[in-house]
């Protein structure tokens, strides 16, 4: 019953924080499970047989991609955490130097995954043009939709937010170092005055 109970207590908490997000924060939430499910469950590689040798699949999370697989693997538990923990985020922010910008996170981090993931499947194809026996599987192609549809709509949303709050990213100068040197040494140069003056 306890366990039951726990298990119910912990479904409403997590509905409860869900419900406390934004409607963008909700779509990519449920974009990221999508990802994850199809990821971490469908085969991206088929393998004909020869003879009596028998066909097979090879999965993601296998021992042939176990190092990719893992990086991928991280990267999206990176993404789940910066999107649905708040601790996690400040946590990022405060030792990794992380800005708290969710969009532009997810672009980069999904841009990462990207890369990895067709580096593989590129790979395949050519192996594909040697070999008929290799061969990329329907949920492959489907994942790389995902991640290509993932990928645009955050960078339109990069876009976007860059609009409406108007930032505008701006290249320092080593002119600009100098300057914010010299006032921060000029701030550091009065409190240590303050510190030494008989006014009270």
């Amino acid at each position: 019953m306890r366990k039951k109970k726990n298990i119910t207590d912990t479904i409403l908490k997590i509905l409860q924080k869900f419900t406390r997000f934004t409607k963008e924060q909700k779509w990519f939430i449920i974009y990221l499970a999508v990802l994850v499910f199809f990821v971490g469950l469908f085969p991206i590689v088929y393998v004909n047989g020869i003879g009596d040798t028998d066909s097979y699949s090879i999965w993601l999370f296998s021992s042939v991609y176990f190092k990719t697989a893992v990086f991928i693997f991280l990267i999206l538990g990176v993404l789940v955490g910066w999107n649905i923990s708040f601790r996690f985020k400040n946590l990022m922010i405060r030792y990794l130097g992380f800005r708290n910008d969710d969009n532009l996170i997810n672009f980069f981090l999904l841009w990462v995954v990207v890369v990895a993931f067709f580096g593989i499947t590129d790979t395949l194809s050519v192996i594909n043009g040697v070999t008929s026996r290799i061969s990329l599987t329907f949920w492959a192609y489907l994942i790389q939709i995902i991640l290509l549809v993932g990928l645009v709509l955050n960078l339109w949303l990069v876009i976007k937010d860059a609009k409406d709050n108007g930032k505008k990213a701006k290249i320092i100068t080593m002119q600009d170092q100098d300057e914010y040197h010299h006032e921060v040494g000029e701030k550091d140069k009065e409190q240590l005055r303050g510190l030494f003056s008989d006014k009270e």
